[in-house]
């Protein structure tokens, strides 16, 4: 929840624009309300976004979570590496595979310019 009000003290505007467009195929992530997102799934466990007018829903795993950061951090435009940061902190286990998949992909022989 931090994490979001930070993003929206930062740029209301991009942060709007940014959780318009997010959304899964039969639920609403963020909402004005409540009941908006209750209309869209009676499970969603929603949760006012502290300092912002925003609703969010809450009961996603943590690989959603930190999906949905990272979609609004690109759509306001932070540098990947920051975007790679925040995403570790609430889930370390991307970090640690993104970490392995980029020296895995230094050490395979065929990635190797000759």
């Amino acid at each position: 929840m931090l994490i979001l009000t930070t993003l929206y003290s930062l740029d209301h505007h991009a942060f709007a624009e940014a959780t318009e467009s997010l959304h899964g195929r039969t639920r609403v992530y963020f909402a004005a309300d409540e009941q908006t997102l209750l209309k869209n799934g009676n499970q969603t466990k929603p949760k006012h976004v502290p300092g912002t007018p925003y609703w969010v829903i809450t009961n996603t795993n943590t690989g959603r979570k930190c999906s949905m950061i990272e979609h609004i951090m690109q759509s306001m435009q932070f540098p990947a590496e920051l975007i790679e940061k925040v995403c570790g902190t609430i889930n370390p286990c991307i970090r640690r595979t993104r970490q392995w998949q980029s020296t895995t992909a230094q050490d395979n022989p065929r990635n190797r310019v000759i």
